[in-house]
């Protein structure tokens, strides 16, 4: 956790004094990859920020140009967690499918065993659990 605190602020450094701002983006965006892989939840990201520019004693336009680090990396969390929705909306929407599709198999095989008097018929029907 202190490596990514030390590489955050970095970050931050830099976004004060970087003029290249699509180079430094790209940084910010590789170092969101590299917090979701590390479990690294948003709020304490804002928490080091806080911590950090107000340490620094910054002016108000300087405050506002470290939030452009912040935001791009929250930014990263946004896109994972729609993509995460979308898996999740896909796995229920194919949930359902599975289960209507056992419940007709499961209508399909009820049917009348015949009867005869001279031979016994046993039926053994098992639905498969997924489709």
């Amino acid at each position: 956790m202190e490596e990514f605190k030390q590489h955050y602020k970095q970050l931050i450094d830099e976004s004060l004094l970087t003029q290249n701002k699509q180079q430094f983006l790209k940084k910010c965006n590789d170092f969101t990859d590299e917090v979701i892989k590390k479990d690294i939840l948003p709020e304490d990201i804002v928490n080091i920020h806080k911590s950090y520019v107000t340490s620094l004693n910054l002016d108000k336009e300087q405050i506002f140009d470290t939030l452009d680090v912040l935001q791009e990396v929250v930014k990263g969390f946004g896109y994972s967690y729609r993509d995460y929705q979308k898996l999740v909306d896909k796995m229920q929407f194919h949930d359902k499918e599975i289960d209507l599709a056992s419940r007709l198999q499961q209508t399909m095989l009820k049917t009348d065993i015949p009867q005869f008097d001279s031979i016994q018929i046993g039926v053994i029907s098992v639905a498969a659990q997924k489709v």
